[in-house]
């Protein structure tokens, strides 16, 4: 039997999974809006945001973010750990990756550092995990 690209499971495109912070982005984009913290910013109110999700179980643990936010640990460790936790959360991450094959998501979250920040560890777990 010979094999075909339609018996390969879909990969998600690379171009399908934005991220963003909640402060630049409160208004949807036309994509599916995944919020990926455990909760708001104090001067934002849920009512000011357009979100599809807010998904608390792909976000780092309480204990992870009082590391990081206390500088008990680097942003390197955190991240490292963060991936563990996500690792460990397999069919929330599939779910995830089901909707990204049929539709562009933003992953959203609190953090105003474009280059350093959780979303954008969980978009590479989503994407190099295929």
């Amino acid at each position: 039997m010979e094999l075909q690209l339609k018996d390969f499971p879909k990969k998600i495109p690379l171009d399908s999974i934005a991220v963003k912070s909640i402060y630049e982005s409160k208004d949807s984009d036309g994509t599916y809006r995944i919020f990926i913290d455990r909760t708001l910013p104090r001067e934002i109110k849920k009512s000011e945001i357009t979100i599809d999700e807010w998904n608390k179980q792909v976000a780092p643990s309480p204990r992870l973010t009082k590391c990081l936010k206390e500088k008990i640990t680097d942003f390197d460790l955190f991240s490292k750990l963060y991936v563990l936790e996500l690792l460990a959360n397999e069919k929330e991450l599939d779910r995830i990756r089901k909707i990204a094959k049929h539709k562009k998501i933003t992953l959203l979250c609190k953090s105003q550092n474009p280059s350093r920040n959780h979303a954008l560890i969980l978009n590479r777990v989503l994407l190099q995990s295929l």
